[in-house]
């Protein structure tokens, strides 16, 4: 089916299997399926990807809303704190050049973005803010949706060594936390 209105969309065929969510009860298992689908979206090729480079509006947000006050610690992970925005302000300055844009991100990737079937990987959904960027942002977010739903930051470590623990700079996880205060 294709719609348009304001915006395109272009809707092929309903998404096989269940949101991670509804395994809660499974951890390991929702690890692996969540690490299996960042890792796949991650090998493609960002060649000729269609929607913009991520990154500059990623910066310059960050930066207007810091000049403007804005800093909200809700949504850092167990293991990451700043004690104001300077501080986030800092780690951001210091390591906003390591970030690259060399993978297709997500743009939201949590457990209700992620189905499952037959205990394996099946689809992601809502790919609204997919773009060009950093792997970071993604992993981020999952280990964020892993702590927010499961209650305890217990399978980060899985999580990671299940997408490739060669693949992550704790550095940039804790960068990518200092942009989203300011979010």
């Amino acid at each position: 089916m294709f719609l348009s209105e304001d915006k395109d969309y272009l809707l092929t065929r309903k998404a096989a299997g269940e949101v991670l969510t509804a395994c809660l009860d499974q951890p390991k298992v929702l690890c692996k399926a969540l690490a299996t689908g960042l890792h796949q979206l991650h090998s493609l090729s960002v060649k000729d990807f269609p929607i913009f480079d991520k990154m500059d509006t990623y910066f310059q947000t960050t930066e207007q809303h810091y000049h403007k006050g804005y800093f909200d610690k809700s949504f850092l992970v167990p293991g990451i704190d700043f004690a104001h925005a300077d501080e986030a302000w800092q780690v951001f300055q210091a390591n906003k050049h390591r970030l690259q844009r060399n993978v297709i991100v997500h743009g939201d990737y949590c457990l209700p973005n992620v189905l499952m079937k037959d205990s394996k990987f099946s689809a992601m959904i809502d790919l609204g803010q997919a773009g060009v960027g950093d792997r970071h942002i993604d992993l981020y977010w999952a280990l964020w949706s892993l702590w927010y739903n499961l209650g305890t930051d217990l399978y980060n470590d899985y999580f990671l060594n299940c997408y490739g623990r060669d693949l992550v700079d704790d550095e940039l996880l804790k960068t990518i936390a200092a942009i989203e205060t300011f979010y």
